[in-house]
């Protein structure tokens, strides 16, 4: 349920990096500006990547609904666009992920504070026991990763999805890291789970959350 619209490429290059982190509410007038300004660009960042990654959401809807004015008639799906072409034949069904939700935000939670520089892979593979050498290496002492779970997202793409919807309820901080290349022509981009939100789970608990899944592979 889930393909990542263009690929986020890690580089290591010696030119010092820029951390989209705007957490800091503190400071003076124009460095509070800037953490906004850098807060709401993040924010598009994961929204657009969000967008991308739904293959069950109606494209045109979606983009009406974002540009909507408070007071607009309630837009209607297309029908037309892949996303709808697809759920016409895929036939997916609603299904609660609250289980799911509570354990990916556990995951989090662990392996933030076990481990340094966590990714979005990181995440997925541990929420799926990937049994992928490198994973167990890293992961495979945790109980977390260790202990027997029946997920509702079968795939890696619908767990990638969830993530975003995560970061954009607010209920995972991410840092986003662009690099310069030497040339200052293009950037890199380096996306990091740094934790759980305060109040997570008790705001995850008061949420709503159904996924469409195709449930015949």
């Amino acid at each position: 349920m889930y393909n990542i619209c263009g690929k986020i490429n890690y580089k290591k290059i010696d030119v010092k990096p820029i951390s989209i982190n705007a957490n800091e509410e503190e400071g003076e007038p124009e460095s509070i500006a800037r953490t906004k300004y850098l807060s709401e660009a993040k924010r598009k960042i994961w929204e657009v990547l969000f967008y991308c990654s739904s293959i069950y959401q109606c494209r045109k809807k979606a983009i009406i609904d974002y540009f909507a004015w408070p007071g607009d008639l309630a837009s209607r799906e297309c029908n037309l666009c892949d996303n709808c072409l697809r759920r016409a034949s895929d036939n997916p069904v609603w299904v609660d992920i609250r289980t799911d939700v509570k354990k990916m935000l556990e995951i989090i939670k662990i392996i933030t504070s076990e481990k340094q520089q966590i990714t979005r892979n990181n995440v997925v593979d541990v929420f799926h026991q990937s049994q992928a050498k490198d994973v167990k290496n890293k992961f495979g002492e945790l109980p977390v990763y260790l202990e027997k779970f029946s997920r509702k997202l079968k795939t890696k793409e619908d767990a990638f999805l969830l993530l975003d919807d995560l970061v954009l309820h607010d209920l995972v901080e991410e840092d986003i890291i662009l690099t310069r290349s030497p040339t200052a022509q293009t950037f890199t981009c380096s996306i990091f789970i740094i934790g759980i939100a305060d109040g997570a789970i008790a705001k995850a608990n008061a949420e709503v959350w159904r996924y469409l899944i195709r449930t015949s592979r």
